[in-house]
């Protein structure tokens, strides 16, 4: 004959074999149950990417090499007039300062210009002395 004590032992074990025991771990891994660690594994992850990214974009990086286009400060008032478009009946002109101050300007905005003729366009055209 058993004891009340030892079966109530043997009921208890075989309710532990037929469950899975559910153990608090702080170190679960991330599931649908653990939100918290899943959020902060794809954060992590999107940082690291970011980083990375940046990281190869400045070494991608390639500097120009810097144009040295002329000054012309102290140069002479020797204009000429310059084709700048328009068409063949109406070009647009323009008067520059001076045969460097047209090569300054075609330097920074890497244009190419030619000079329509010697000294001031015609009244009313714009000037560019610098």
């Amino acid at each position: 004959m058993t004891s009340p004590c030892c079966s109530r032992r043997t009921s208890v074990k075989r309710q532990a074999a037929a469950s899975p025991a559910v153990h608090a771990s702080p170190l679960r891994p991330p599931t649908a149950a653990n939100p918290t660690l899943t959020m902060k594994l794809v954060l992590t992850f999107a940082c690291v990417a970011l980083a990375a990214l940046c990281l190869s974009a400045d070494a991608l990086k390639t500097t120009a090499p810097t144009k040295t286009c002329p000054k012309c400060d102290g140069v002479k008032y020797e204009p000429v007039c310059v084709r700048m478009g328009g068409s063949d009946k109406e070009p647009k002109l323009t008067t520059f300062g001076s045969d460097c101050v047209l090569q300054a300007y075609t330097c920074e905005k890497g244009t190419t210009l030619s000079i329509h003729k010697k000294g001031e366009c015609p009244p009313g055209s714009p000037v560019r002395l610098s």
